[in-house]
């Protein structure tokens, strides 16, 4: 069971479906459409999150590098859509 999960999505902030999705079978779910506020709260709560789903075309900061920057860092599964 998935209990936190950080969905960093600029364009839709996650599909309505999967959100409801996610929201029955876990306890929490954060969002923010800044990868740099992502990658923040990743470093800030270390351990806290089971799973981030994540968008490919971000403004600020291109998906590959934000996937880089969290695999190189931490042990969690990402979702890249």
């Amino acid at each position: 069971m998935l209990e936190f999960v950080l969905n960093s999505d600029d364009v839709r902030l996650l599909d309505p479906d999967l959100k409801e999705k996610i929201m029955y079978s876990m306890q929490w779910l954060t969002t923010t459409e800044l990868a740099s506020a992502a990658l923040s709260m990743i470093q800030d709560r270390k351990g806290q999150y089971d799973l981030v789903i994540a968008e490919i075309n971000m403004p600020e900061m291109h998906g590959f590098i934000f996937l880089k920057r969290i695999l190189l860092q931490f042990d969690i599964p990402i979702i890249c859509e």
